[in-house]
């Protein structure tokens, strides 16, 4: 919807009135259903097909309106004004975070073509790696003190978890990285790291995308790419923050210091 809105050359803030305004009052028009899906049928539901037209719609509406934007800033058809082309990146970005919540359900699901398009989203953001991040440091160690490292700690403000969470998520992924591919005894090479580090191959084709615009569309659609990527991360980092702040595993065997502990769920 936001995409009709900005090709039509329609007020973007009406894409933002859309999706903040219109759609939570429709939402609170709606009645209200508490009850959840009986265990027995939840693996049928979960495998029926109609989730995935959302899903799917959202994926290729935002890169419809990525591909937009990048090419009318690039050419100086849109974002002539500097308020003007802030609010085209803001609002860009703004939208392009919420399409990686639909891709982080994608890379969730069967078959591995469903995980590829639900990668597509990170590397638009020029954060491939993050759904290694994810999957499996994030998901396995989820309000861990020490070993999930997107935790939010205890009175940390906000600005200070945006500023480091990426840079310390590509250093954790990294290492992660490095240690499965010394359980698989692959030989320490610069070819070898070329050819089977996944985080490695991942910058390769972040640059090789930057390279690309550049080629297309100049140095403009560069600094684009590059100021978009950096606020999608912060809008991401930004959500992480409120749903993860103050949340930790509960320890069920504090009483006996020289077991490995063992944790039930999350808990504030």
């Amino acid at each position: 919807m936001a995409a009709i809105v900005i090709y039509f050359e329609m007020n973007f803030f009406l894409a933002i009135w859309i999706s903040y305004a219109l759609m939570p009052f429709i939402d609170s028009l709606m009645p209200l259903d508490n009850s959840n899906v009986k265990k027995e049928a939840q693996r049928k539901f979960e495998k029926d097909p109609r989730f995935k037209i959302p899903l799917y719609s959202v994926l290729f509406m935002d890169f419809a309106l990525y591909f937009y934007l990048l090419i009318g800033i690039s050419t100086g058809k849109i974002g002539k004004t500097p308020v003007d082309l802030l609010i085209h990146v803001v609002g860009g970005a703004l939208l392009g975070s919420v399409n990686t919540t639909c891709g982080h359900e994608l890379f969730h699901k069967r078959p591995l073509v469903h995980k590829m398009f639900g990668i597509l989203p990170w590397f638009k953001m020029l954060s491939g790696h993050l759904y290694m991040y994810h999957l499996q440091l994030h998901h396995k160690y989820a309000g861990h003190p020490v070993l999930d490292p997107s935790l939010p700690h205890l009175n940390q403000s906000l600005y200070s978890y945006c500023s480091y969470n990426s840079i310390k998520a590509y250093i954790v992924t990294y290492k992660y990285e490095e240690k499965r591919l010394a359980k698989k005894k692959v030989q320490y090479s610069p070819f070898n790291i070329l050819a089977y580090n996944r985080v490695i191959l991942f910058n390769i084709i972040h640059v090789l995308m930057l390279a690309v615009i550049y080629m297309f569309l100049g140095w403009k659609g560069v600094v684009f790419q590059v100021v978009y990527a950096w606020m999608v991360v912060m809008f991401v980092d930004s959500t992480n923050y409120v749903e993860h702040y103050g949340l930790k595993l509960k320890q069920l065997n504090k009483d006996k210091p020289k077991e490995e502990p063992i944790y039930e769920s999350m808990s504030r």
